[in-house]
């Protein structure tokens, strides 16, 4: 039977700021992108958690390897989607990437509770399927399937959209306030160090550059970059150690948000 979530289950996360925690939805994005992701968290020493769109040559040799790897997938449930043309085929699809995946977030956030309940009868315990940018006190949900969503805080595509500045400096006091602080970037906005939505559009066409290296034709100046490198130095700073998505559920769970098999 669902139960409601008690009040003090939440409630530390209006109170307390997390580590943040970095994820990147892979987005189709060649391997040359992605390497250089994750090649720049490595350099911080900063966990970075995919949700996967395809299979990458480079993330299988990278994680297979791993036995902690913290993997996710990253299915299209739109119209027109090459993961399949109904739930259970995208789920199929994108299961094959990733057998063992727990976790997803949905391409655009797509979201309902048909979809929501089929992945978890499928297995799946928690997603990071909602965003709310710079929204303080950000607390773990609990779905109707059951199951945990953790919201994501910042997007580099969306801050871009935004016309932000790429100043850590700018954001700071919303980085530093009280809870959840889940980050997601995609590969080739940071490669390119994207500054804005015209530069993205103008070389869209490298998203799909399988074979071609293309960082020489990266934004010189400040961007999603420049901006990814100081919140890497920021969570890392003072002692500070970033977290995986899946320790993220594992705290909800212990403090009452779901149950560790992804069903009340």
């Amino acid at each position: 039977m669902f139960q409601p979530t008690p009040l003090a289950a939440v409630r530390a996360y209006t109170l307390e700021t997390s580590p943040l925690c970095f994820t990147t939805d892979i987005e189709w994005s060649p391997d040359w992108a992605i390497r250089d992701l994750f090649e720049l968290a490595d350099q911080h020493g900063v966990p970075l958690v995919p949700f996967l769109t395809h299979r990458s040559e480079y993330l299988v040799q990278r994680l297979m390897d791993e036995s902690t790897a913290d993997v996710g997938l990253h299915p299209n449930f739109l119209p027109g989607s090459t993961h399949g043309a109904t739930v259970d085929e995208v789920i199929a699809t994108t299961r094959a990437f990733w057998p063992d995946a727990v976790s997803f977030r949905s391409h655009c956030f797509y979201d309902d509770t048909r979809m929501l309940r089929r992945m978890a009868e499928r297995g799946f315990h928690y997603d990071s399927n909602l965003f709310a940018f710079l929204q303080p006190m950000l607390a773990p949900l609990r779905t109707v399937a059951g199951t945990v969503r953790l919201p994501v805080f910042w997007e580099d595509d969306v801050h871009s959209g935004a016309s932000l500045p790429w100043e850590m400096g700018a954001l700071r006091a919303a980085f530093d306030g009280p809870g959840l602080k889940i980050v997601n970037v995609h590969p080739v906005r940071v490669a390119l160090n994207v500054p804005d939505e015209a530069f993205a559009e103008a070389h869209r066409r490298l998203a799909s550059a399988v074979d071609v290296d293309a960082r020489a034709e990266a934004h010189p100046g400040k961007g999603t970059r420049t901006f990814i490198e100081e919140l890497f130095a920021h969570a890392t700073s003072g002692g500070r150690r970033p977290a995986r998505l899946r320790d993220l559920y594992e705290q909800a769970v212990e403090r009452g948000i779901g149950d560790r098999d992804g069903r009340s």
